[in-house]
């Protein structure tokens, strides 16, 4: 199991092991609060599911923060290892995604980041063939769980994580 430390980290992790044929296996993947699609990069048959990065969002990581992020570290953005969304199929298959372990999406739902999340997920599930767990939590910001500690939304995704990883 790997558990996101930040960004689309346990998403590249987990098609690297699985190219690599790393044995044992990863058995799943926790992808909390994934960038999983970046704006930049959004298939048009996507577009009208894509609107979360137009709204404003009050709390949490806004657009002007995450423009910023991408700016400091100027990333290859059509890069695999900054983006899995479009990783390359290397084995013969429909897309470069099939065969991944299965994976726990944890989602905010004030978050600019959760429609790309959301449509990852179901392209897995729908399109790949992969096995998901989507848990949506709504009204709630990016970092939630980091900054509102105390709330018992925040206690119920823990025991989410936890439940997934197993």
């Amino acid at each position: 199991m790997v558990r996101q430390g930040g960004g689309s980290l346990t998403d590249i992790v987990g098609h690297m092991a699985r190219d690599a044929r790393l044995d044992p296996p990863i058995t799943g993947l926790c992808e909390v609060i994934p960038p999983s699609l970046r704006v930049y990069d959004v298939p048009e048959k996507y577009a009208p599911e894509f609107v979360s990065w137009h709204q404003d969002v009050l709390y949490g990581l806004n657009r002007e923060q995450f423009i910023s992020l991408h700016q400091l570290h100027g990333p290859d953005v059509k890069s695999k290892l900054f983006n899995s969304f479009n990783w390359p199929d290397s084995s013969g298959g429909k897309s470069g995604h099939v065969d991944l372990p299965p994976v726990l999406f944890q989602i905010a739902g004030m978050d600019l980041l959760r429609d790309g999340a959301l449509i990852y997920e179901k392209m897995l599930r729908e399109e790949d063939g992969v096995k998901t767990k989507l848990k949506l939590y709504p009204g709630l910001p990016h970092g939630f769980f980091l900054t509102y500690s105390q709330l018992e939304i925040t206690k119920q995704h823990e025991k989410d994580t936890v439940e997934g990883i197993r």
